[in-house]
């Protein structure tokens, strides 16, 4: 298995942040991208009152996050990856059956993500997301506005 339970240690952790402030990665907004505001976003989706999450090392190449889980409801996946050469067809049928697990055990219906990485929309689509909708000109990149796909992924038949 590539896919991995995320060990978050303070290496983990500043590699996750490093990444998210990248000047050619989508991750942060420019209102957000300094490192004050990065650490205040990971410390609030980890450690932010009653939220529950789940983390994964993606073969040391990402991490998928699942945040903000709604036990019976929902949850927001974050995508955060620096390398695309784990990314095959076996990571993808991996990545689709954890999907699955986690809305098993935390009985979910839907699993949520935006991004404004046309990158990010593509690997979450070939892992069973769909788009859901666009927020035109909502993320600000090198004072340029850009779109925010709306990504989704229902489960349970309803």
């Amino acid at each position: 298995m590539k896919i991995r339970p995320l060990d978050l240690t303070p290496e983990v952790f500043r590699r996750i942040v490093s990444e998210m402030m990248r000047p050619d990665k989508l991750h942060v907004s420019d209102e957000e991208r300094d490192e004050w505001s990065v650490l205040n976003r990971l410390a609030w989706m980890c450690h932010g009152g009653l939220t529950l999450w789940e983390g994964y090392d993606l073969a040391g190449d990402g991490v998928l996050v699942f945040w903000d889980i709604r036990p019976g409801l929902k949850c927001t996946v974050m995508l955060v990856i620096w390398g695309t050469s784990f990314w095959g067809p076996d990571v993808v049928r991996e990545a689709r059956a954890l999907m699955d697990d986690v809305a098993v055990r935390h009985s979910l219906r839907k699993m949520e993500s935006e991004t404004a990485s046309a990158e990010s929309a593509r690997l979450a689509r070939m892992v069973g997301f769909e788009t859901e909708g666009v927020k035109f000109n909502s993320f600000i990149r090198d004072g340029e506005l850009k779109d925010v796909t709306l990504l989704g992924k229902c489960f349970g038949g309803e």
